[in-house]
């Protein structure tokens, strides 16, 4: 999956402005490849 920088970037700006919505749906969005990466980076699912 490609990011779309000009999907997100009225999400982020509502996020960083408070809006909680917004934020979760960053969340929902990037949760799956953001532990994928810190996984591997870590070694361990656990510690992710």
């Amino acid at each position: 999956m490609i990011v779309e920088v000009d999907r997100d970037t009225p999400l982020v700006t509502r996020a960083r402005r408070g809006d909680e919505r917004a934020f979760a749906e960053l969340v929902e969005r990037y949760h799956p490849r953001l532990f994928t990466l810190a996984a591997r980076e870590l070694g361990s699912s656990a510690d992710a």
